[in-house]
């Protein structure tokens, strides 16, 4: 496998309907991200209604509010409802926030939650790294030359790890050996920040590697409840990198149970 520069955060715009009026405390949080490098932009949709019309490979929602929980998720062609691509039963709990990300390719399309901490040491950065490129072989994550992550597989995401703030050369390499296959120099951790850093894309073919970087403010450093920012709709990772917290984060006192049921008939 070939060196390659990849690009980091930018953004793009669809369009998100809101699934809940009322905010509680017996609300999750969820968010959605566009991880299958083969599949067209899809609409999505909770329990019949759309909740995110035209997202392309690489976008994701900002977090959307929903009563805790089953949810029934469908995930569609854009445009097209006739028969979903794939459908499942997502059960989420109060005060917790998920990332669930549409992953493999489209003959293999699955849902991957991801279960979200909202709250970093105080100053600190925390960051945590998925592997969700289907042809991928495991792979280790360094920083400035050592090793923050080891023998990541598709498809998994580590726990968090805590670091100083720090702008940091970050490499992916094929696990256990000096192949760099992935390069984000310059990367900015800060303080009081959560990052989630996806590997998707293809190694062996098009589109190629890339990363979409979740960047999420730690609610401890808020001074009030949980504010909407981004730009209302998703985050793309592209040649460029744009620094911003541009999530939303949840007031959470703790991790509860969750789990996600597929339905009988499973995609093969």
């Amino acid at each position: 496998m070939t060196s390659m520069l990849a690009g980091v955060m930018v953004f793009s715009i669809f369009s998100v309907t809101a699934l809940a009026d009322d905010h509680g405390d017996d609300d999750a949080w969820v968010r959605i991200v566009h991880a299958s490098p083969d599949a067209p932009a899809v609409d999505v949709t909770v329990n019949g209604d759309v909740a995110v019309e035209g997202a392309a490979f690489k976008d994701a929602t900002d977090y959307l509010e929903l009563p805790a929980g089953e949810h029934d998720v469908a995930i569609y062609p854009a445009g097209e409802h006739d028969e979903p691509v794939i459908e499942a039963t997502l059960e989420v709990a109060a005060g917790q926030a998920y990332t669930v990300a549409a992953i493999n390719t489209l003959e293999n399309l699955d849902l991957h939650v991801i279960e979200d901490e909202t709250s970093s040491s105080e100053g600190m950065a925390w960051v945590r790294v998925g592997h969700l490129s289907p042809d991928a072989p495991a792979v280790d994550v360094t920083a400035g030359g050592d090793v923050l992550f080891a023998g990541a597989e598709f498809p998994s995401v580590t726990g968090y790890e805590e670091v100083e703030p720090m702008t940091a050369d970050l490499d992916v390499r094929v696990a256990g050996t000096e192949d760099v296959v992935l390069e984000l120099p310059g990367t900015e951790l800060e303080g009081d920040m959560l990052y989630t850093v996806l590997a998707v894309g293809f190694a062996d073919g098009e589109p190629g590697l890339d990363t979409i970087i979740l960047a999420d403010p730690s609610h401890d450093a808020m001074p009030s409840e949980m504010p909407a920012t981004g730009m209302g709709g998703t985050a793309d990772q592209s040649s460029s990198y744009m620094a911003a917290g541009m999530l939303i984060v949840l007031l959470a006192s703790g991790a509860l149970f969750f789990f996600f049921r597929r339905p009988a008939v499973e995609n093969q």
